[in-house]
């Protein structure tokens, strides 16, 4: 049914454009141990660092020295601030500008410029430059590219990302967000921006946020400085203004440096002569997003409204809230079209004014929130649009973090209409005037919407049987449901095999063969060996005098040595000659044990040794000993010459009274043979 229907459709990066989007603040709590330690006393200090493009790290000693993965490189002075291209480094100092080589961190370029207040890097691995009221740009050449722009107040900070500059006014109060192409720009008042931000949150005001530093990001700009009642923190702004995030540090430790590193906050504490860098995963990101499509259409003019369908990772606690206005206001439409093409207003404040426009107009929200195993694959959400008459409609989403391992985030938006209906279906006397207050719509309409994923759902629970398709969390109740041994520490395609050989597995269980399949499974492609002393008890054959045989110890079968013979060892009066039971022969009885070898690393014993064992415990008979053993897969361990006994395919038979050699056999490394070449024993030589 919803493969008829038209559709407006947003998925790819230029129609996901067509919407206005800005960033939802998340108020965040840090500490330093909450960090991944990057480097730790760093023993030459950190004058100042930088992230590359890719998050390469870059740093300048306290000494001047450029220093990059260990690696030492020139001596650039007191550097204020260290800027990273996609090829090259740049420097800034109080007398000049200098280019390095991000591979080789080789000298490039040294431009004798004073009195700079800032720098940032441009595209095409130039530098944009900022001094006093005027910012201007220079190409890899050093050489000059536009006049600039000139500022309506002094600056003191400078960044550049997505295509935006952002210059930091005297004082760190005000921020002017710059068009790099046209010069374009808007003032932001600091404290404005986060009182509107709590306002919005319905959060206690906290004050306002002073800026000492700003640094770009590949589309965040970062500001660190103080709130208003004195504690560190920063503000990560969008690029068109809006804040993404608001964070203040704990525990009395505040960073004295912050890099952006793709989604990760870098941060340096401490000392600088012995500082530690630490690496804040997903920091760097906002905490949600609001998306709102332009005025949409339908082909009728009774409005055809059908659903939304909406792809996205939800991670567990984060939400998807989805809402719809409706309207045939040709008018109403004009005046959010102006809204929305407002160029002194941010994306924030857009979004802000077209909501207020259309009150009245909108839909009760859907909220959906990930579950616990969410986040990890897109999911399908789908609400229904009940707009009948009104052919003009806006769909807003927004997405929250709150507080989630990862943030959430869009995949594609699907807006159906004029397409047939499950009410279509239904009698006249539930349609048209038979459902005047359109009741019934809207109970199809949700049934509809919501029931859109049940075919795929059904068809899709013989994958949830197959181990090579279903999900990694239902590998363990697959195992159980089959009565497969199984064990956590397992990684997920050692899983996935042991379920595939399921059959060869339960159809072979209380037996070797049982235990063959297990193991292969496990550890496809080696020479596995699976040994069952009790079953496989062969002859040996001692190599030597051109035949070929096998290492000593094996299982060799003779009298006990608790039973008593004539020699030396004997006390008269105390041991007895005769065994008190005459069927008694005194050989030594095999115990029932399986044997299994089975060559793997170092770390896959250590992984895997306590899982093996009580796998492999779980499918031998009680009263069974199981005894197993790693041997090293470099190839010193030959395979099928181990201690175990090893079958013989032909061996050569054996007469009584025949003095034909059995072979010769070393022990412990002796170069004479225990048994001769004509077949007898040297003197004072037993075989056991």
């Amino acid at each position: 049914m919803s493969a008829a229907s038209p559709r407006y459709r947003f998925a790819t990066e230029p129609q996901w454009t067509r919407c206005l989007a800005t960033a939802l603040g998340e108020t965040l709590i840090l500490e330093q141990g909450k960090g991944e330690q990057v480097a730790a006393a760093l023993p030459a200090g950190v004058r100042a660092f930088a992230a590359a493009p890719d998050g390469e790290l870059f740093w300048v000693d306290l000494a001047g020295r450029l220093t990059a993965g260990g690696c030492i490189g020139p001596e650039l002075g007191r550097v204020r601030r260290l800027v990273a291209g996609s090829n090259r480094l740049w420097a800034r100092t109080a007398e000049s500008v200098l280019q390095t080589d991000r591979r080789s961190l080789q000298l490039l370029l040294t431009l004798d410029v004073s009195g700079l207040g800032d720098i940032a890097a441009a595209g095409g691995e130039g530098l944009w430059l900022l001094r006093k009221r005027r910012v201007w740009r220079i190409d890899a050449a050093g050489r000059s590219m536009s006049r600039g722009f000139l500022l309506s107040e002094r600056a003191i900070g400078l960044a550049a990302a997505d295509g935006r500059l952002a210059v930091l006014a005297h004082g760190g109060g005000r921020l002017a967000l710059i068009e790099a192409s046209d010069g374009h720009s808007l003032v932001i008042d600091l404290d404005s921006l986060v009182a509107a931000d709590e306002t919005q949150k319905g959060e206690a005001a906290q004050g306002g946020f002073t800026a000492a530093r700003i640094t770009g990001g590949r589309d965040r700009f970062l500001l660190q400085g103080r709130w208003q009642d004195g504690a560190a923190g920063y503000l990560l702004l969008d690029t068109d203004g809006s804040i993404a995030a608001r964070a203040r540090w704990s525990g009395g430790t505040a960073p004295f440096g912050l890099a952006l590193s793709g989604a990760d906050l870098l941060a340096a504490f401490g000392p600088r002569r012995a500082p530690e860098l630490r690496r804040f995963a997903t920091m760097a990101q906002a905490g949600g997003e609001v998306r709102l499509t332009p005025a949409l259409d339908t082909e009728t003019l009774s409005g055809g409204w059908q659903r939304a369908e909406v792809e996205a990772w939800l991670p567990e606690s984060a939400t998807l809230a989805m809402r719809w206005a409706a309207t045939s206001d040709e008018g109403l439409r004009a005046t959010v079209e102006r809204a929305a093409a407002d160029p002194n207003s941010a994306d924030g404040a857009k979004l802000e004014r077209i909501g207020q426009l259309l009150d009245g107009c909108w839909s009760r929200p859907f909220t959906y929130v990930g579950e616990a195993d969410g986040g990890h694959a897109a999911e399908r959400f789908t609400f229904p649009i009940d707009a009948p008459g009104q052919p003009i409609a806006w769909v807003e989403l927004r997405l929250m973090r709150n507080g989630a391992a990862a943030p959430p985030r869009f995949g594609a938006l699907d807006v159906l209409h004029d397409g047939p209906n499950l009410i279509d279906h239904l009698p006249a006397i539930y349609r048209g005037r038979g459902d005047g207050d359109g009741t019934m719509r809207r109970l199809t309409g949700v049934i509809e919407a919501t029931t859109q994923d049940i075919d795929a759902r059904i068809a899709s629970l013989a994958r949830r049987l197959d181990p090579e398709r279903t999900d990694a969390a239902w590998l363990p109740g697959l195992a159980a449901m089959l009565g497969l041994p199984f064990d956590a520490a397992l990684e997920v395609p050692m899983q996935r095999r042991l379920i595939g050989a399921a059959p060869e597995i339960l159809a072979g269980r209380g037996a070797r063969r049982g235990l063959v399949a297990l193991v292969g499974a496990l550890f496809p492609g080696r020479s596995v060996e699976v040994v069952d002393r009790t079953q496989q008890l062969t002859a040996i054959a001692l190599g030597g005098s051109g035949f070929a045989g096998d290492r000593l110890p094996a299982l060799l079968a003779g009298p006990s040595p608790r039973v008593p013979r004539l020699s030396a060892r004997l006390v008269l009066g105390r041991t007895a000659l005769c065994p008190t039971d005459p069927c008694d022969e005194g050989l030594v009885a095999p115990s029932p044990e399986v044997a299994v070898s089975i060559p793997a690393s170092g770390r896959e014993r250590h992984r895997y040794d306590a899982a093996l064992r009580q796998m492999l415990a779980a499918m031998i008979p009680a009263g069974v000993r199981l005894r197993l053993r790693w041997i090293e897969r470099n190839g010193a361990a030959r395979a099928g010459s181990t201690s175990l006994p090893t079958p013989i395919g032909s061996p050569r038979p054996l007469r009584i009274g025949e003095s034909g050699p059995l072979g010769a056999v070393r022990i412990g490394g002796r170069t004479e043979p225990r048994l001769d070449g004509e077949g007898t024993t040297p003197v004072r030589h037993r075989l056991l």
